[in-house]
């Protein structure tokens, strides 16, 4: 089977990781894969060494109405037996391409309703992905976003993939850091949803009573130039490390006392899959997405609107280290049968399915 991914650019983001671990597993199923970009990203690198084959559409300018013609072009080319988009931009793009050129298109949906906010661009993208072939979510939020637009029998969910052997044999990392410091880490996009604003000012309240810890901050965006100096003026900035992207998140996971994640909302948070695959104690908003990955046994819940809570949270978890410890191992079962190969079966399927009912 010859499978086209298509995505706007392969950053350090966890859909973009998703798919690199995704094309892993569909190779060491035996597919032929290849993926379509428009810019350079971090994961090119990572990418190359699964094997998948890449594709470049340059563009022409900021407003490039030539890239579906010429996906649609791409597609002809390669003649693969199914698409994927991921992710706005390539729903759109390629999504279009795929219609133009009758290859079968599958939506892969990373997110949750929040993230569309009302605006062209979404209803653009709802209509259009509304008529793809399958729209597999990692999510039940996810899902349910797409229900107003397409055949609930054309929506599936299939999980995140968690690269457990990868996790195994990293270690955990002692660098920038003390022995003895306890450090309270955050992984991911510094974008609104995160909730970065509130959970700078609950660590404003905790690291002051608690010489030893440390906030650990992995990641970039728009607003980290923002959080930096909003670290300052509140008097923790020599007590908050921000590495921007890093190649060895798992090692900081490892290292870590406590992985924090206090979103708005979510789809299937990959840092939370991850960190629980690390062993880490997790503070984490008490929301749906969550929820559905750890309850209350496994893992320390926050009301995600209330610097308060998310101080206590983090208090609790640095407090009782016996205690996170135990929630961190009842929280373990979430993340078996994840592997790429497992989850690549899972879509292998979806994908077999699509080319027979488009035959």
């Amino acid at each position: 089977m010859r499978i086209l991914h298509c995505i706007w650019r392969l950053s350090l983001g966890g859909a973009e990781r998703q798919l690199v671990q995704l094309a892993a597993g569909l190779r060491a199923h035996g597919a032929d894969v290849h993926v379509a970009t428009v810019y350079p990203g971090w994961c090119d690198e990572p990418l190359a060494a699964t094997g998948a084959t890449p594709h470049r559409l340059f563009p022409l300018g900021k407003y490039d109405v030539t890239l579906v013609p010429r996906m649609a072009l791409l597609l002809r080319r390669l003649e693969p037996d199914v698409v994927t988009t991921w992710l706005t931009q390539m729903d759109i793009v390629s999504g279009l391409a795929s219609r133009i050129a009758r290859v079968p298109w599958v939506v892969c949906e990373r997110s949750a309703a929040g993230s569309y906010p009302p605006g062209v661009l979404h209803r653009v993208r709802a209509r259009v992905g509304g008529r793809a072939d399958a729209i597999v979510a990692n999510s039940e939020v996810g899902r349910e976003y797409w229900l107003p637009y397409a055949e609930e029998s054309r929506i599936k969910v299939i999980p995140n993939i968690v690269p457990l052997d990868e996790i195994e044999r990293v270690t955990a990392t002692a660098d920038k850091l003390d022995a003895d410091d306890d450090v309270v880490l955050y992984v991911g996009r510094f974008s609104a949803e995160k909730n970065l604003d509130r959970l700078i000012e609950a660590l404003a309240r905790v690291l002051p009573r608690r010489p030893r810890a440390k906030a650990v901050f992995c990641g970039d965006g728009i607003l980290r130039p923002a959080i930096e100096q909003k670290a300052a003026a509140l008097g923790i900035g020599d007590r908050a490390l921000f590495l921007g992207p890093v190649s060895n998140v798992f090692a900081w996971m490892k290292r870590a006392a406590v992985a924090v994640g206090v979103s708005t909302f979510e789809g299937n948070p990959n840092t939370a899959l991850e960190a629980i695959a690390c062993g880490t104690p997790l503070v984490v908003s008490d929301i749906a997405p969550y929820r559905a990955l750890v309850g209350d046994q496994s893992a320390f819940l926050v009301d995600p609107l209330s610097i308060d809570s998310i101080a206590a949270g983090i208090d609790a978890a640095l407090a009782d280290r016996a205690e996170a410890r135990g929630r961190a191992e009842r929280a373990r079962g979430v993340v078996a049968g994840r592997s790429a190969e497992q989850i690549a079966a899972r879509y292998i399927e979806v994908f077999d399915n699509v080319t027979r009912r488009t035959a």
